[in-house]
């Protein structure tokens, strides 16, 4: 069990989880307690082990929510009590029980300069007749030109025919993009694999500016565990001819590549 779960089961065990109890305990354990544990003293775990209907019903019996089977990848990751996790990690076909694995994103943030620019550039579109920009959408990356695409469009490869998968954090203000012209009518999601942030929908602007004949293909990265990514990558994968992802950070990222032996074009 991971170290922090640990710590984590001995606190509860000790009712050192009551909020009037909080106090008494380590920084690290509190920490911890308070970006882990939910007020109904459940957490978020990752369990690898032989995913099996027996090991699933036994989580479920102890109280498990929001379980999910990941058995390529060996994983299971659900929501159970705290109270649960030694029961859980005793079993035979229990390997190891972690936390929800975190990952990041390396945004690029805009310096006050950039950010000016940025707003100038969108008043001034206000002021365009109809008809009048040729962006796609109401602003263009400026990468297009950096990148000479602007010349692979004016001689009509534009990306017809191929399709582009992005796995980032979520696409939060995807119909927004969509209705002021800066993504496609359609882009693909996978089922319930949205996730929550926008730096994929950033991506996928990207993408539709560079080449705006590309089908648009997007899952979330953040699915609390490197199986989940996987998982996605796989699913991703069994369609599309060209795949792109974020500069995403974390052990996450590598390790599920290496898991499904699939390479993402940064």
């Amino acid at each position: 069990m991971d170290s922090a779960l640990v710590e984590l089961t001995r606190a509860a065990a000790e009712g050192k989880l009551q909020a009037q109890r909080m106090r008494e305990l380590p920084g690290n354990v509190k920490e911890f307690a308070k970006q882990n544990v939910a007020a109904d003293q459940t957490i978020f775990i990752v369990i690898r082990g032989d995913v099996s209907p027996h090991l699933t019903a036994f989580i479920k019996a102890h109280g498990g929510t929001d379980i999910s089977e990941f058995a390529p990848f060996r994983t299971i990751t659900a929501r159970v009590p705290v109270a649960a996790i030694n029961d859980i990690a005793s079993r035979a076909d229990v390997q190891t029980i972690g936390p929800r694995e975190q990952a990041t994103t390396n945004r690029y943030e805009l310096s006050p300069k950039e950010l000016k620019a940025y707003r100038e550039r969108l008043e001034s579109l206000k002021n365009l007749s109809p008809g009048a920009a040729t962006n796609v959408g109401s602003v263009t990356w400026q990468g297009v030109t950096a990148h000479k695409a602007n010349l692979a469009h004016a001689a009509g490869k534009t990306g017809t025919g191929v399709r582009v998968c992005v796995l980032s954090d979520g696409v939060n203000t995807l119909a927004a993009r969509q209705a002021t012209g800066d993504l496609p009518a359609t882009v693909t999601v996978l089922p319930g694999q949205a996730g929550s942030g926008d730096e994929g929908t950033a991506m996928l602007e990207i993408v539709y500016d560079m080449a705006p004949g590309a089908s648009l293909y997007f899952a979330t990265g953040f699915g609390g565990s490197e199986a989940s990514m996987a998982t996605n990558i796989v699913a991703l994968g069994a369609a599309p001819t060209v795949a792109t992802s974020s500069s995403m950070t974390s052990r996450i990222s590598e390790r599920a590549r290496s898991r499904t032996g699939r390479s993402l074009r940064r």
